[in-house]
């Protein structure tokens, strides 16, 4: 073999070799790809079906402020001239309730205690009963009586000295029941007390009775003294022989409630209904009714005492009343403002006695501190909204929602408010459209202020907090059909698949 043929095979030989070992390639970790979901910004603009019907009804989009975020989101939705401070009406109640639920606790009850100075024997108190009230907001005849009877039971049935009622839990702030419009004696202007009784309402029962026409008062006050100058007449049961006109004179503290005119025989029972006393008045006489016509017993002092209860006096018997939790609904969904000014001076109460409307609104603020909440902008004059210079913004009544929706709290709250078209001051709005029995609100209504605030689930699954703050002039008459819209236009929100 020569050299060059030795050469050539050696080189094919090498080939071979190269060609049969398998060739490895190196593993490698893949790859991850993150791919960035971005949350599109907060639209800044009304809907136009919603700026629209501002147009048509002539009202300036200026006085509106809208705020809508999906509980799942880290960004809202809508922020419309959100951060305005703006008058909410009733929807303040929202942060009165959550406040109560967060400071109070669902569960907190209002005592109501009977305490006496002296001795008891043989059925007789020889000395003074007091009655001591710390702001329960439902307090009513059922309760008095309950009251009483735990009185009765403790062998008591005759009271030697005087009946002290004790109402100064809350400090009793000069306040004129018509400052608000002029309207001392409508059940929404009635002010809060230690010792609030049925909410301040003195009924009276008219009817004919034989020949002549009685008139009695449910609720029996001690300054307070019925006028009958009724007459029966043979005549259609209509008009003015059906409801005859009530009139109230006030002279100091004495009252005269006064009927005139004629009442039709033929007629059944009426009724009307004002605030007209104070609860110590009301109290003093219910407490003499019940205590002495319907349990038999006896009080020897016929004064009105109105005074604190002495630390050497004895606890007697202790009532409790419904939790918190029981009275939410009854102030949201019926929006009940003495019962707010109530559960607002309560709150008020756990920063010192006696309770001001200052140390409540200095207790709200503290605890939305301690949940994250800064609402530097909040004024609050007495937790129900019946107020001129109430103030707070769209978006942090928005976050507070967010925030009690994430809460311990959040079913209490849920419970309280009304159901759009089902019940509450909700029971006839939007009955027939698609958001019915889907959102749960706080709406508010003054004479240049409209809100409404809560929370709806919309047809793509998701739960959205709205919360709309209207001030103008005509926003009492002309916005709710805006209100409406943009509500069903967060119901149908498309879906973000």
């Amino acid at each position: 073999m020569t050299l060059k043929n030795i050469f050539f095979t050696l080189i094919l030989s090498l080939l071979l070799t190269a060609c049969t070992k398998t060739s490895v390639i190196p593993k490698t970790k893949p790859v991850e790809i993150k791919v960035k979901v971005k949350v599109p910004d907060a639209l800044t603009q009304l809907p136009e079906e919603v700026a629209k019907l501002l147009r048509n009804q002539g009202v300036s989009e200026k006085g509106m402020s809208a705020y809508v975020h999906a509980l799942s989101s880290p960004k809202p939705l809508l922020t419309f001239n959100a951060d305005v401070p703006r008058n909410p009406a009733s929807v303040m109640k929202l942060i009165t309730t959550y406040s109560a639920l967060g400071i109070l606790g669902a569960d907190y009850r209002w005592p109501i205690e009977l305490y006496y100075t002296g001795t008891v024997s043989g059925g007789v108190l020889h000395g003074d009963l007091f009655l001591k009230g710390y702001g329960y907001p439902d307090f009513k005849p059922h309760d008095l009586r309950l009251l009483l009877k735990g009185l009765h039971k403790r062998g008591i049935r005759q009271i030697t000295g005087n009946l002290i009622l004790d109402n100064t839990y809350f400090k009793n702030e000069a306040t004129n029941p018509a400052a608000f419009d002029g309207k001392p004696y409508a059940r929404y202007n009635a002010l809060p007390d230690a010792l609030l009784y049925n909410e301040r309402i003195s009924e009276f029962v008219v009817k004919p009775n034989n020949n002549a026409v009685s008139i009695v008062s449910t609720h029996p006050a001690k300054n307070v003294t019925i006028v009958n100058n009724l007459k029966l007449k043979n005549i259609k049961c209509s008009g003015r022989y059906a409801n005859p006109r009530m009139k109230i004179l006030s002279k100091a503290k004495e009252i005269k409630v006064q009927f005139d005119g004629f009442l039709s025989n033929r007629c059944g029972e009426r009724k009307y209904s004002t605030v007209i006393s104070n609860p110590v008045n009301m109290l003093y006489g219910s407490i003499k009714k019940i205590w002495q016509q319907e349990m038999g017993g006896a009080i020897g002092g016929n004064r009105l005492i109105v005074a604190g209860t002495p630390n050497h006096a004895n606890l007697l018997y202790r009532l409790e009343s419904k939790p918190v939790k029981d009275i939410l609904p009854l102030i949201n969904k019926k929006s009940n403002n003495v019962m707010a000014r109530q559960l607002f001076l309560s709150i008020a109460a756990k920063a010192g006695i006696p309770a001001t409307t200052q140390k409540g609104y200095q207790a709200i603020q503290q605890w939305f501190t301690s949940r994250g909440l800064n609402f530097p902008e909040l004024r609050i004059e007495n937790g129900s909204g019946l107020s001129r210079v109430g103030k707070v913004s769209a978006r942090h009544i928005g976050e507070l929602l967010m925030d009690a929706y994430k809460s311990p709290y959040r079913q209490d709250l849920l419970n309280s408010l009304p159901i759009m078209g089902v019940d509450g001051t909700l029971r006839k709005r939007m009955r027939n459209t698609v958001v019915a029995n889907r959102g749960r609100f706080k709406t508010g209504t003054l004479r240049d202020a409209r809100g409404i605030a809560g929370y709806v689930k919309a047809e793509n699954g998701e739960v959205y907090v709205v919360a709309i703050l209207h001030n103008d002039r005509t926003a009492k008459r002309r916005v709710l059909a805006a209100h409406n819209k943009l509500i069903e236009w967060t119901v149908r929100q498309p879906s973000k698949m």
